[in-house]
């Protein structure tokens, strides 16, 4: 009897199956393991990075940041899920060159930001949409994270 090979994935199925290797990954992971294999100083404690590190994340900052605003100008949800995602990366990025865990400072700030809550349980505006800082505000603590 003849057997025949299985079809090929297409090509939304071999994106998945792609992504396979990196399910389960935090975002810092997943930039820790570009900047090491692409050879980027990636501490594992806080320390202050080269001048040229610094310039770098700067210059990749500012250009992920621009090119985020001008595709906000428009309606296209991929590009500009694209550019949000460049600029998170740039952004871990950087706190891994300075040897700074920005998942646990993320949650951290979460709860902070959490707290801002009025007496109600419901959160406090200002007129342009901000929220503001109710009663029971807590500031976001890392001293024990960094």
């Amino acid at each position: 009897m003849t057997t025949f090979p299985e079809a090929l994935p297409n090509k939304q199925q071999q994106r998945q199956l792609d992504r396979i290797p990196y399910q389960g990954k935090t975002n810092q992971e997943l930039v820790r393991e570009f900047m090491e294999t692409f050879d980027h100083e990636t501490p594992a404690e806080f320390m202050v990075p080269s001048e040229d590190t610094i310039n770098l994340r700067r210059k990749l900052m500012e250009e992920e940041h621009l090119e985020l605003l001008e595709e906000m100008k428009g309606r296209d949800k991929e590009k500009i899920a694209k550019e949000l995602t460049d600029l998170l990366v740039v952004v871990y990025g950087t706190a891994i060159a300075y040897g700074i865990d920005a998942d646990a400072c993320m949650k951290e700030v979460h709860r902070s930001n959490m707290s801002k809550l009025g007496e109600d349980g419901k959160p406090l505006y200002r007129e342009d949409g901000k929220v503001l800082k109710g009663p029971n505000f807590s500031p976001a603590d890392l001293s024990d994270i960094v």
